[in-house]
């Protein structure tokens, strides 16, 4: 792993922003095939994309609560931004929030169906810029050929203990669930592509997205390791635990983003079934 990039520059940062600046190119670049206004339009992704990595950080903060928040020495961690720590499907959720509350600047179903493959771009880079930093790491006892070791001074130093000391990490294989992820994310780029000519109303693009995505990320979540997740309600799976190869008392159902992705996912079939009605109604058949 790599958590540094240049000295103490870590790697997660450059990568993250090599992905917002692709994926800011890859809208316009399918926007200039819209009759669209490229320029303000660009500019409200923009805001968009502020918000969204603002929700991001929110949910992660709020997640990890217990580590921001136990003193007032550690509240200036919060806006460390360069450090990571970024709860994606927050950012998801303000950013689907604020293009509605923007919808009367640019074409809001047009939009996010322009938006989906680039904010996937976006997310696949950042998710190798995770596994650089050693973040959102899966589950100890990996099978050796997918397994890696994540260095003592990575982020994935908590693994081992409180105190932030990683020399178990060099003793034990974790699951790369940011690999995991990226792949994931990759086959729903080519699914999207691929299936762009099906698209028969502005907003099913969206929802197949999020569907995609909210099985994708829930399925992730069940390998994921990193010891400051948010576990609402947590499922007692001794049986599922043994046949994956988890300790029995390491928790696999139901973390923060899984509940999340359920949402994700009951958006995306509400999002058809409108796209359905608009599609099939009296008004767009004449």
């Amino acid at each position: 792993m790599h958590p540094f990039l240049i000295g103490d520059l870590p790697t997660y940062g450059p990568l993250l922003l090599l992905g917002i600046l692709l994926g800011i190119f890859l809208y316009r670049r399918g926007a200039r095939r819209m009759p669209m206004d490229v320029e303000a339009s660009t500019d409200v992704i923009i805001l968009i994309v502020i918000l969204g990595f603002a929700g991001a950080r929110l949910l992660h903060v709020l997640v990890m609560a217990d580590v921001y928040l136990a003193s007032w020495t550690a509240v200036p961690r919060i806006f460390k931004l360069w450090d990571g720590g970024f709860a994606y499907v927050g950012g998801v959720i303000t950013g689907a929030l604020s293009l509605i509350v923007l919808r009367h600047r640019i074409p809001m179903a047009l939009t996010a169906d322009l938006m989906v493959v680039p904010l996937a771009f976006t997310h696949l880079v950042g998710r190798l810029g995770c596994f650089s930093a050693g973040c959102c790491h899966g589950k100890a006892h990996a099978p050796y050929m997918v397994g890696v070791h994540f260095r003592p001074d990575s982020a994935a130093a908590p693994f081992c203990n409180a105190s932030g000391s990683g020399e178990c990490l060099n003793h034990v294989f974790l699951h790369p669930t940011q690999l995991y992820e990226s792949l994931g994310i990759l086959f729903i780029i080519v699914i999207l592509v691929v299936a762009r000519p099906l698209k028969r109303v502005h907003g099913q693009l969206t929802a197949w997205y999020l569907f995609a995505y909210g099985i994708l990320r829930f399925g992730v979540e069940i390998f994921r390791g990193d010891p400051t997740r948010g576990f609402p309600l947590r499922i007692s799976t001794p049986a599922l635990n043994r046949f994956l190869g988890f300790d029995p008392g390491v928790p696999v159902f139901f973390s923060t983003s899984q509940i999340v992705s359920l949402g994700l996912m009951g958006s995306a079939v509400a999002i058809l079934w409108h796209a359905h009605r608009i599609h099939t109604s009296p008004k767009s058949q004449r």
